[in-house]
């Protein structure tokens, strides 16, 4: 399975949630370096997805959905977060329980994930036989 349809598995597999209606919008954002060959030159921009303003080298995969309530209450979000072996820095937001914030930085898609906690991490194998961690997430305020 590639990057792209792994993202896409992992963020349809995390449902709706209940006390909709919602508006929801899906945001993406890849590293075309793990896909890429061995002998091609590429660059992962990393600093698309800041995480309390930094980087996570080992990201690669980064995916979240915004929902927007009928009501007009605040919209909120749940997403992924996929590393090649593993993030130190997700993992310490992880195992001290710390909330934190993710910038997303495409240019006329930017948004601003608040109080973001890590749900969930498991690993999965790639299709050439790398370790990638997930890192489930949610968010209680997008801006």
């Amino acid at each position: 399975m590639s990057l792209d349809e792994l993202l896409a598995q992992r963020i349809k597999g995390m449902g709706n949630p209940t006390g909709g209606p919602y508006k929801m919008t899906t945001y993406t954002w890849e590293s075309k370096e793990l896909e890429s060959n061995v002998t091609d030159i590429v660059l992962n921009p990393t600093t698309n997805v800041l995480f309390d303003n930094r980087t996570e080298q080992n990201l690669v995969g980064f995916s979240f959905r915004v929902y927007v309530p009928a009501n007009g209450s605040k919209s909120f979000a749940s997403g992924i977060a996929i590393a090649a072996n593993t993030s130190l820095v997700l993992d310490g937001y992880m195992a001290s329980g710390a909330s934190f914030e993710a910038r997303f930085n495409l240019p006329a898609y930017e948004r601003t994930l608040h109080n973001v906690t890590i749900a969930t991490r498991d690993t999965v194998m790639d299709q050439r036989n790398r370790t990638l961690a997930i890192y489930r997430f949610d968010s209680d305020y997008v801006e």
